[in-house]
């Protein structure tokens, strides 16, 4: 797959390669040399699931209870590896 690289070194990454990686809009990614490649390796794919889990907790404080089940959900999703 081919792209181009625009001023100021900013690369599009296309859709495909987003999607496969799980990467969209905000998320890190990191890149590094493979001999002559680069390679990208998604980061902060945790950190939407742990705005999950304190989505979940804000919805405790306005009064509504959460089961075990929810929050056994949300952990696991906050700490699966990428």
């Amino acid at each position: 797959m081919q792209t181009v690289i625009a001023s100021k070194g900013r690369l599009v990454i296309p859709k495909e390669i987003r999607d496969a990686l799980g990467v969209g809009d905000g998320d890190s990614v990191e890149i590094n040399l493979d001999g002559a490649s680069a390679v990208i390796r998604p980061l902060a794919r945790g950190s939407k699931k742990i705005q999950d889990v304190f989505g979940l907790l804000s919805r405790y404080s306005q009064g509504s209870k959460i089961t075990d089940d929810e929050i056994d959900a949300a952990s696991l999703a906050a700490n699966r590896e990428p």
